[in-house]
């Protein structure tokens, strides 16, 4: 299996033009027999680096423990590859004295039931997942040709296809099959290679924003010049067990292409030495190390890992772990020659990697002046997208005779939060509650969704409704204005919950949203393809 994931944070409306550098640190100090300042392009240097951040406790836990292991993954019947590095994930929990007390099996023990519940859940969705990438196709296979297509020994070869990935399908790769089982909210494009007319993907990447502020600083020092629409992060990355070899560096480079000709200039991941990851994919297909970052590790009261993205601040953690590499792909000549320039290895601080800036800080009215023009146009097409698998379940009975806003605003918002953090670099908050309109004729909206961006005791605060129209007799669809301003025309948005954007992956309204972008992709593209109702 492969995978890799970034782990990044929240942050206001700031472009990578401008923002400061970040401390260098020098090639000798990764290494400490200095190797000379042009290692980066070096096989033996990359694996230098990713040796200097593995942890010796967790080595020798993982080699004192290989026959337990073993077992455990045999009787599970997964690869034992998968399972340990589901090991080493939970590793972090225990205190580094505890790992060097001499007990490995003791340590072991400790971490053993969530190892083997979440591994379970994987053995059981690779299984799903091969019947439905058709990979019984693929018997007899030896490689993957350049032009996608399978040579197979004593049968005709096998043609594959390269294309978008349904989003409720991405999120059962990124939920169910990658290791970190945390799939990515603001995932905004999600690419695979498929059998023909296969509904699951074989190998699968998936895309992000580039959100995090330490990010930004550091792909800055590498190009002050760079915009962060050139930028974008490839954050979830798996393989099923049956894929070829070579399919992943196969798919990276036919998304690279794609993204070139989008206007991406950069490609940035990550990969976790401590996890067991070489990078060598990454390696393969002309990935840069640019920077080493620090990366947090959070368990909830049973011990099973949660992303810093599902769990919010908290950090529960007792292992100080080494870094995370940080990695580059240039795709176009400028890019790629800044790139074989480089000398030095960013070192991210962990003030940096910590800082969170949740709400915004900038000129709320130019935002608003952006922002308001758009929002009819995202009420076309979300309103095209709309159907009783989309509505709340209150709602998606009497959807065929009355196709309105009602019981969608739910998921409006939460595509208009991701599109305001991708797009725009805005974090916005999910609020539920109720609508009062003291205008006469008006009805209220008794249960109701929206975005506000901004924080909650500023008046000044932005109110974003796309289907304010559920309140009857309105006569607006949408809006976009200052809570108080609102408030003197005689609106009352009062809401009973506020949530973040990350945290929504948890909220019922999630696998809706799923149906939504799905639908809206399809929209998009004029094409209508089947769904896949196992996939939860």
């Amino acid at each position: 299996m492969h995978g890799t994931a970034m782990t990044a944070c929240d942050d206001t409306d700031e472009w990578i033009r401008g923002v400061a550098k970040p401390r260098l640190r020098p090639v000798a100090s990764l290494d400490e027999g200095a190797y000379g300042r042009r290692w980066i392009g070096s096989p033996a240097s990359w694996h230098r680096l990713a040796d200097s951040l593995r942890d010796p406790d967790v080595e020798n836990v993982i080699k004192e423990t290989a026959a337990a292991i073993a077992r455990d993954a045999g009787q599970l019947g997964i690869d034992e590859r998968t399972f340990r590095t589901q090991v080493r994930l939970h590793l972090p929990s225990i205190d580094r004295s505890e790992l060097r007390s001499g007990d490995p099996a003791r340590v072991y023990e400790a971490i053993r039931v969530p190892v083997i519940a979440r591994c379970s859940v994987i053995k059981m969705s690779i299984d799903q997942a091969e019947q439905l990438a058709y990979t019984s196709l693929l018997l007899g296979q030896r490689k993957v040709r350049r032009d996608l297509v399978v040579e197979r020994d004593g049968a005709p070869p096998v043609p594959l296809t390269f294309g978008p990935v349904q989003p409720t399908v991405g999120q059962f790769v990124q939920s169910r099959l990658h290791y970190l089982q945390s799939p990515r909210c603001d995932t905004v494009l999600e690419l695979g290679i498929n059998v023909p007319e296969a509904p699951m993907p074989l190998a699968y990447v998936g895309f992000s924003s580039c959100d995090r502020h330490y990010l930004r600083q550091a792909v800055t020092a590498v190009d002050p010049e760079v915009d962060r629409s050139e930028v974008i992060v490839l954050a979830r990355m798996y393989g099923l067990p049956s894929a070829l070899p070579n399919l992943m560096s196969m798919l990276i480079a036919q998304a690279a292409r794609f993204l070139r000709s989008s206007g991406v200039r950069y490609i940035v991941t990550a990969f976790n030495p401590m996890l067991g990851f070489p990078g060598t994919v990454y390696r393969a297909t002309g990935f840069v190390p640019f920077a080493v970052a620090p990366v947090t590790y959070n368990y909830d009261d049973r011990g099973f890992y949660a992303s810093r993205r599902q769990s919010g601040d908290r950090l529960t953690q007792k292992l100080d772990a080494p870094e995370n590499v940080l990695l580059m792909l240039g795709l176009d000549r400028r890019a790629k020659r800044r790139l074989t320039r480089l000398q030095d290895v960013f070192d991210i601080t962990s003030q940096d990697y910590q800082t969170i800036d949740g709400y915004f800080t900038g000129q709320i009215a130019e935002f608003q002046r952006v922002l308001n023009p758009q929002l009819p146009e995202y009420r076309r097409l979300l309103e095209s997208a709309w159907s009783a698998d989309t509505a709340h379940p209150s709602y998606a009975k009497d959807f065929a005779e009355n196709p309105g806003p009602r019981g969608q605003c739910g998921v409006v918002s939460v595509w208009l939060a991701r599109e305001l953090r991708t797009k725009f670099g805005i974090e916005a908050t999910y609020c539920y509650g109720r609508l009062d309109v003291d205008i006469q004729g008006v009805q209220p909206v008794a249960h109701h969704c929206w975005l506000e961006v901004g924080r909650q005791s500023d008046p000044g605060r932005l109110v974003v409704d796309l289907t304010c129209d559920q309140a009857t007799g309105l006569g607006r669809e949408t809006l976009c204005e200052t809570h108080s301003e609102l408030a003197t025309q005689g609106f009352r948005y009062d809401a009973l919950h506020r949530h973040r954007l990350d945290a929504l992956t948890r909220d019922r309204v999630w696998f809706r949203f799923l149906e939504l972008d799905d639908s809206v992709a399809e929209v998009q593209r004029g094409v209508r393809r089947r769904r896949l109702t196992p996939i939860v």
